[in-house]
This record gives C-alpha cells, sequence and structure tokens, in this order.
C-alpha cells in the first residue's frame, strides 16, 4: 500500500524505469506508442488500444480511435520519456484516477513491448514512484526538471557537476522530441494529450518561461533536485 493517497485536484510527480534499468523504449516507434497512451488508456472506458492495433504502427493517430473528448481520469499537465525511465507531472480527476490510468499505462504499454520483442514478464521496476508536489514553487522548478531531464544524454553528471554550455542545453532540450516542452514552447496542444489550463500560468508569455529555464539552468539548484528526482 502507499504512504499516502491521492487527492482529486492534487498534482503529483510521477515516475518509473525498465526493470533493472534496462531500456524501455527501443526507437521512434516505441516512444510513440507510450505517447498515443497518455491518451488513449486516460479514459474509464474501454480502449481502442489493444494488442493488434498496438503492433500496426503505420497507423496515423486517428485511425486508433483514441478518445481525446472523453471524460479523463486526469490531467496530464507535463511528460518526458528517456531510453530507460519517463517523467509524468498528473494531476487526478476521479477518485482512483492515477491509479487507474498508470495500471492501464503500463499494463498496455507492457503488453505491446512483450509482444514486439517476444518476451514475457515484467517491464518496470515494481510500482510507479510518485511525489505530492503541493507548492507553486516546486512546481515551477518540476517544469524545468522533467524538460531538461534529456540532457542526461548528452551531459551525464549535470546533475552533480552544473550544465557547462546552456545554449548548447537550451537548444538540445528545444529539439528533443519526446517531452511536452515543445506543446509549452509552439503553445500547441492539437494532439489532445495535455489540457493547457491544466499548468498555472506562472509566465506571461514564451520569452519569461525561457528566460526563467535559463537561469534556473545557470543556478545551483541542489535544494529543489533534492527534493524532485525520484531515482
Amino acid at each position: 500500500m502507499r504512504k499516502h493517497k491521492f487527492e482529486q485536484g492534487e498534482y503529483y510527480h510521477i515516475y518509473n524505469r525498465g526493470v533493472d534499468k534496462r531500456n524501455i523504449f527501443l526507437g521512434p516507434k516505441f516512444y510513440e506508442r507510450f505517447k498515443l497512451g497518455l491518451r488513449e488508456f486516460n479514459s474509464n472506458k474501454p480502449s481502442k488500444l489493444t494488442r493488434s492495433s498496438c503492433s500496426r504502427l503505420n497507423l496515423e493517430h486517428e485511425d486508433l480511435g483514441m478518445g481525446g473528448d472523453q471524460e479523463k481520469l486526469v490531467d496530464v499537465v507535463l511528460y518526458c520519456f528517456m531510453p530507460n525511465h519517463f517523467h509524468l507531472l498528473i494531476r487526478e480527476n476521479k477518485e482512483g484516477g492515477i491509479t487507474e490510468f498508470m495500471r492501464k499505462l503500463g499494463t498496455g504499454y507492457t503488453m505491446y513491448f512483450n509482444k514486439k520483442n517476444k518476451r514475457t514478464g515484467s517491464l518496470f521496476e515494481g510500482r510507479f514512484k510518485a511525489v505530492h508536489i503541493s507548492k507553486d514553487e516546486y512546481l515551477r522548478h518540476l517544469f524545468v526538471y522533467i524538460h531538461i531531464n534529456p540532457l542526461d544524454l548528452v551531459e551525464s553528471k549535470w546533475k552533480e557537476n552544473g550544465i557547462l554550455n546552456i545554449d548548447d542545453a537550451i537548444k538540445f532540450i528545444e529539439g528533443y522530441k519526446w517531452s511536452s516542452y515543445k506543446n509549452y514552447l509552439k503553445d500547441d496542444f492539437s494532439d489532445k494529450i495535455i489540457n493547457k489550463e491544466t499548468f498555472p500560468n506562472y509566465w506571461k508569455n514564451n520569452e519569461e518561461m525561457m528566460e526563467f529555464i535559463r537561469n534556473w539552468i545557470g543556478k545551483n539548484n541542489e535544494k529543489f533536485l533534492k527534493d524532485l528526482i525520484l531515482e
């Protein structure tokens, strides 16, 4: 049993990784399948994203019959996928919504992954980890932390040593395909995964948001990293 009960309307930082730290995303089609799951499994109604449809990776989003207008179990606020783990910031809409959403998301993706790779057994490292984010201060910092997580791929010691080249770091996260940063940067939420109203309006425009990120990267945020990192 979890130490805390998820509460409706509250934000939670969700994290999980592959068992034995194995890669859970083996290429673009795997990332895309997990991303589709964020939308398709976010409903208490049965999903059309079945094992058979999951294998037809040449289909477009609409062909998978995703229920973007159905009542959502949770609000997906932020996301970032890395080769062996993922981060989500979500908000519960219905009682039991987070637990049900994560069960469907994890089970559905594991079934897909195992079928594609002719394997059996668990894919994720046990139950997902969750931290309640109750303060605006932490929400702002989490926005940056989740979205710059891909820097691990090019600067693996940035959490310990800081970021050496801020311009290069910002350019890299802007071009990283498997996070929600591009949605906020371009103000494009047409994929219906994220409801743009779910994240507080901390910045007047993109310039303010990007300046906050640049300042965050350039400072020592050890205190916040200690509280935000779930690994």
